[in-house]
């Protein structure tokens, strides 16, 4: 849910090849990610794929 939120609109509508599996390391802002959480996200190697 993190790294696509709109996973679940694409498999029902037949998109499933375009669901992302890894992080945009500049997607903060589209993904409406606070800060702190950002962070978190980006210091923990391994946790999201790219990262």
């Amino acid at each position: 849910m993190i790294i696509d939120p709109d996973f679940v609109e694409k498999i029902e509508t037949g998109r499933e090849n375009e669901i992302e599996t890894t992080l945009d390391k500049n997607g903060q802002h589209r993904l409406v990610i606070p800060d702190p959480l950002w962070q978190t996200i980006l210091n923990i190697k391994g946790w999201f794929p790219g990262v």
